[in-house]
């Protein structure tokens, strides 16, 4: 019987075979070799199902599943599936840097920490690679919760290793999200367990036409459910109020760019929410003055 495999390794996807293979390629390239890799194939029609299966990687298995699930289903499915210590998560359209298992794996065991995470970068369609400029990322380990509302570090999900102990406590990822389901594990990561980061860069994000980022609509509005949904988990926590300072600071955000899109009264909803969680008026004045003005310059 073969070495019980230390990190199950998940990738959601869907119809984009020539993609999820270099991204499996990248796994199979880790300098840490004790994995096994899930694939979760969200009902795609371009092969590749059977492109991952003529692999003939023991370490590598493919899961079908009807289309149309939240990817937060999909990684939860793969989660489920596996059987080691430790999750890890990989997008079917990012790439692994070779040494970013046993990087990542060193320190939990040196840290003892529930969960690790690392700097990523933006890899071109030319193949230059950049920092990635939206957001921030320090190096912070221990009890990150204050510093990811605070917008002083932040966690992409393909840098994620997790404890699975840890990942059942949290309940996975929230299935009714249909975005920013990384954003709200990773708040409710922070709330009840330690982080340890490295500062090298682990994972590289591929800019390409099809990245799911660039098909949301109103983000702000999603972005402030999570935050109105982590401030009612905890709502007697310190974290809570900033939460809730959040929210409100994303939903004058959103309110502003619902009036750029002419959809005023929705807008003006949006602002109200805004002031009505504590937003200061002056802040959310210049956003919708912003909004506005961008609404008179786009019009048609």
């Amino acid at each position: 019987m073969g070495e019980r495999p230390l990190v199950s390794i998940v990738i959601p996807t869907w119809n984009r075979r020539d993609l999820v293979r270099q991204a499996v390629g990248s796994v199979i390239a880790q300098t840490c070799g004790n994995w096994e890799l899930i694939v979760v194939d969200d009902g795609s029609t371009d092969g590749t199902a059977a492109m991952i299966s003529a692999m003939n990687d023991p370490r590598i298995r493919v899961i079908e599943i009807a289309r149309g699930s939240m990817v937060g289903h999909l990684r939860n499915v793969g989660a489920q599936e596996g059987t080691a210590t430790w999750i890890a998560f990989l997008d079917s359209d990012d790439l692994w840097l070779p040494g970013k298992l046993q990087l990542q794996l060193d320190a939990l065991e040196a840290s003892g920490a529930g969960w690790c995470y690392g700097p990523c970068e933006l890899l071109r369609p030319g193949g230059e690679a950049t920092p990635i400029r939206a957001g921030q990322f320090l190096p912070l380990s221990g009890d990150i919760l204050h510093d990811l509302l605070a917008d002083r570090t932040g966690a992409y999900i393909g840098t994620l290793v997790v404890r699975r102990e840890l990942f059942e406590k949290v309940g996975g990822f929230d299935e009714s999200l249909a975005n920013r389901e990384d954003l709200d594990f990773e708040l409710r990561l922070a709330a009840v367990a330690d982080a340890v980061a490295v500062a090298e860069v682990v994972t590289r994000v591929r800019e390409h036409e099809g990245r799911r980022t660039r098909d949301l609509s109103f983000p702000h509005e999603r972005t402030a459910l999570v935050y109105q949904r982590f401030r009612k988990r905890f709502p007697r926590s310190h974290a809570a109020i900033q939460a809730r300072k959040k929210e409100a600071s994303v939903l004058a955000q959103a309110g502003a760019q619902r009036i750029e899109r002419r959809h005023f009264a929705k807008g003006a909803h949006l602002m109200l929410r805004a002031l009505a969680l504590g937003a200061p008026p002056l802040f959310c004045f210049r956003s919708a003055a912003g909004g506005l003005r961008r609404a008179v310059r786009t019009r048609p």
